[in-house]
């Protein structure tokens, strides 16, 4: 399997002038005169052939598809000149032309050979790596490109392709793609296109700087261009090819028979045409001899005139590209330019961007900042408020402990009183809810109004039930509201003092009415000191 091969647009065309690649390119064979010309597309492209042949040097040319002889004789005569020893084999699907092979057997019998063979009979009769040159004409590039990995296999290192009518819709142009994938090519666009494309690795240094030529660069149209020219300069000389066509012997009976009658008659015609035609000869030939000498002066008239055009195309090429080149590295910098300014307005931009963004930063953070001053200060001021209440509540603490102490004294002490006075309360709270009236006597409620401890509109306020029974407040307090641990106001618990004192609540008594009459004077007191600062603050 042979590798493909890529060229490097070396700093190609646009480092190297075209005047200077082309004067390397130039080979002896484009300025040969062909052996055989005949009227068809291929003759245009007979210089491509000779110079192909001269700058690769192939050992093995293979045609596929060979039918009227123009690419196949020229590939014939270049290897006869140039390499005697190689070899060139034609291949063709149905029977070769007699008169093509009788031609290539006269001429090329050392070197050529035209064979019948199915494209499956072909790859059999050719190894691998052995072929040089592959030119597939336009009748077969289809079944070809369906086969070519087989083929693809039998070129060498040196492996180059030609492809004919290989340009846009041309038969050849679905190979001339497929084949040209990753690869160095060159297209040749004049008469249907021919497309050479290096498929080896290890090519000539020739045929490497024309692929180095890229499509649409000046260099290449000049190639194109002087190819051309020799090209129409082949078509110019006179066709020495296969003769016409004999008239066919086969007819009716009839001719037969008539020409059978003829056949005498043409005989003694034929012996006095004879005579005739050697002195014809002897002077057309005086007369071919004048004509090649006058074509030879005027082919190297053209050959002359060719190059000297060709010198003038490369210098105004030149002047064009040199131009093309000024205006591109113009057009350059002011693209430059306009994106270097674009990007400075976009820096400019964003430093402006990120100066509002640090100014709002440093306002957010400043914000933070006095936030966290005010807070700071709030928790110090409350710090010192907890202090101030803590401080307070110890010595609350030490004044409830001192008042416990204190009760437990007055407890002792009254623990050793008579216990009939507590009978006497508890026989007159037991009188007192046999009655089940609850009278209230006016000294009651006279000691509860002078007190200070009863206040009307809050009692209303923490009772509305009371309202509602249309009960006076005073009255409702000292007859129910009492017993019931309604305390009068917010300096006296009643509900705290009958579960403090349970023998009040055991006798049934108004709690305030009983502290009024005994409890302040036996050290009790109307609420503990804790809710009564809680109850005074509110």
């Amino acid at each position: 399997m042979t590798q493909s091969l890529q060229f490097p647009s070396a700093a190609g065309s646009d480092q190297l002038p075209s005047q200077t690649l082309i004067p390397q390119l130039s080979l002896q064979s484009m300025f040969w005169r062909p052996k055989f010309v005949k009227g068809s597309v291929w003759s245009v492209h007979l210089p491509v052939a000779f110079w192909l042949i001269e700058a690769q040097r192939p050992q093995r040319v293979v045609e596929l598809g060979t039918q009227e002889g123009t690419s196949w004789f020229a590939f014939c005569q270049a290897l006869e000149r140039l390499n005697p020893y190689a070899e060139c084999l034609g291949f063709t699907a149905g029977p070769p032309d007699a008169e093509l092979v009788e031609h290539t057997e006269a001429q090329y019998q050392e070197l050529a050979r035209v064979r019948q063979a199915s494209q499956a009979d072909a790859l059999e009769q050719l190894d691998e790596g052995s072929v040089d040159l592959l030119h597939v004409a336009p009748g077969v590039a289809k079944s070809i490109g369906q086969e070519w990995a087989q083929w693809q296999a039998r070129l060498s290192a040196r492996g180059v392709v030609l492809i004919s009518q290989a340009g846009p819709g041309q038969p050849g142009e679905a190979l001339y793609r497929q084949v040209r994938e990753g690869r160095a090519y060159f297209l040749f666009e004049q008469s249907q296109g021919l497309a050479i494309v290096a498929v080896g690795s290890q090519q000539s240094d020739t045929l490497k700087r024309l692929m180095e030529f890229q499509p649409g660069q000046p260099g290449m149209r000049l190639m194109q261009q002087v190819f051309q020219r020799l090209g129409l300069a082949c078509c110019t000389t006179p066709l020495s090819g296969r003769p016409a066509a004999q008239a066919d012997g086969r007819g009716s009976d009839q001719a037969i028979s008539t020409a059978r009658r003829q056949v005498e008659s043409a005989r003694r015609a034929a012996e006095l045409a004879r005579e005739e035609a050697e002195a014809v000869r002897s002077k057309a030939d005086r007369a071919r001899h004048e004509a090649e000498c006058r074509l030879e002066e005027e082919q190297a008239t053209r050959f002359d005139e060719t190059a000297k055009l060709t010198e003038l195309l490369q210098a105004a090429e030149a002047a064009q590209a040199k131009s093309q080149a000024r205006i591109e590295e113009l057009e350059t910098a002011k693209r430059q330019a306009l994106e270097e300014s674009e990007r400075q307005a976009q820096a400019l931009e964003a430093l402006q961007q990120r100066h509002q963004a640090l100014e709002q930063r440093h306002e957010q953070q400043q914000h933070r900042l006095d936030a966290a001053e005010r807070a700071s200060a709030a928790l110090q001021e409350e710090n010192t408020t907890l202090h101030r209440q803590q401080q307070a509540r110890f010595d609350e603490l030490a004044e409830l402990t001192r008042m416990l102490q204190e009760k437990e004294r007055r407890l002792a002490e009254l623990s050793e009183q008579p216990k009939r006075l507590v009978d006497a309360f508890a026989t007159l709270g037991k009188r007192s809810k046999a009655r089940g009236d609850r009278r209230t006597s006016k000294e009651d409620l006279r000691l509860v109004r002078e007190s200070g401890f009863f206040d009307e509109a809050w009692y209303a306020g923490r009772y509305p039930d009371v309202g509602q029974s249309g009960m006076n407040g005073l009255e409702h307090f000292v007859k129910f509201g009492g017993q019931e641990g309604r305390s009068p106001g917010p300096a006296f618990d009643s509900q705290w003092y009958l579960l403090e004192y349970p023998d009040v609540a055991q006798a049934g008594l108004n709690p305030l009415v009983h502290y009024l009459r005994f409890g302040s004077k036996e050290d009790r007191l109307p609420t503990p000191v804790a809710w009564q600062g809680e109850k005074h603050g509110s």
